[in-house]
């Protein structure tokens, strides 16, 4: 009879904890460990009182990129630990301020950045996870290739009107990020690369911006300043706002 699904995360949660530590990114803070059966997405964390709580889906367990689900949302925390830039949240706050100055509030125009903004948290994130696993193979190169293969899209949305300029903007960034995320760390982007072409065909986005936000997540500097990150960070989300018409 195999492990239940508690005793799997345990195990992989434990060895993943230690893989960081070795790394040079040891976590003590208090993080709880949740499996949900219903999450229609591999995982999360978030904040719980001092501490952070990471949920993992139950099919998430059963994928052979558990272990780098798991490194990914620890690296979360150990970004938040270490008060990284793109994980400071008064920092961040400071930013939308900013971008909303100029703009009419809305869900969407919200929605927007917080997409824009997840998107370098997980690059960052990456970095972290690139470092442990080239430490220690604990999953392959070639499935961490695979996995941000097919991770990159190339349907555009079918929605109209601003949700339509909205998905596809969002699209245009999760290819971005497909991309740069081999290129920062040397795996083969080139079917990827093909998969974001046919994206722009079929949506009519520019190929300047795709190009824009490739270089610029492929290019950010690892521990960048706070004055840095939030100077590079305006020009990135008005960019993106500007792409979608916002």
């Amino acid at each position: 009879m195999g492990k239940n699904k508690a005793v799997v995360l345990h195990d992989a949660a434990k060895e993943s904890l230690e893989l960081l530590r070795k790394a040079g990114f040891p976590i003590d803070v208090d993080i709880e460990f949740k499996v949900d059966n219903a999450l229609p997405y591999m995982g999360h964390t978030m904040r719980k009182g001092s501490g952070h709580a990471v949920v993992v889906s139950g099919n998430a367990l059963k994928s052979p990129m558990l272990y780098g689900l798991l490194l990914h949302e620890l690296s979360h925390v150990r970004r938040n630990i270490e008060k990284h830039p793109s994980h400071d949240n008064a920092l961040l706050d400071s930013l939308f301020a900013h971008i909303l100055l100029a703009r009419s509030e809305n869900t969407g125009i919200v929605q927007a950045l917080h997409t824009a903004v997840n998107h370098i948290q997980d690059l960052y994130a990456d970095d972290i996870v690139f470092r442990v696993i080239r430490r220690n193979p604990i999953i392959t190169l070639g499935v961490l290739e695979s996995f941000f293969t097919e991770w990159a899209i190339d349907a555009p949305s079918e929605s109209r009107g601003r949700k339509k300029a909205r998905e596809n903007g969002a699209m245009l960034l999760r290819n971005s990020f497909a991309v740069s995320n081999m290129e920062r760390h040397g795996l083969n982007a080139s079917e990827a690369l093909v998969k974001a072409g046919r994206f722009l065909q079929r949506s009519g986005l520019s190929d300047d911006d795709f190009a824009y936000f490739r270089r610029y997540m492929t290019n950010m500097a690892e521990n960048p300043t706070a004055k840095r990150f939030e100077k590079d960070m305006i020009a990135y989300l008005e960019r993106f706002l500007h792409t979608i018409g916002e």
